[in-house]
């Protein structure tokens, strides 16, 4: 994939999440864009809900890939 190879996909990668990450632990960043700290539960929803259809999508390539043979 020509994407992942890619290093400085990589490095803008790095750099969002070292940005987000600042965003969301420095109390005067957050008060600065007026942002709150999400509680554990918003999180677990959101994470699994990122994920469904990642799963989703690796199941049909499985039986596609069945289909096909």
């Amino acid at each position: 994939n020509e994407i992942t190879k890619n290093h400085f996909v990589w490095y803008a990668i790095l750099i969002c999440t070292g940005l987000m990450a600042t965003v969301f632990f420095v109390p005067q960043m957050r008060t600065v864009l007026g942002l709150e700290v999400l509680p554990i539960k918003t999180w677990i929803i959101a994470i699994v809900a990122s994920l469904i259809p990642l799963i989703f999508i690796q199941i049909y390539k499985v039986f596609k890939k069945t289909k096909v043979k």
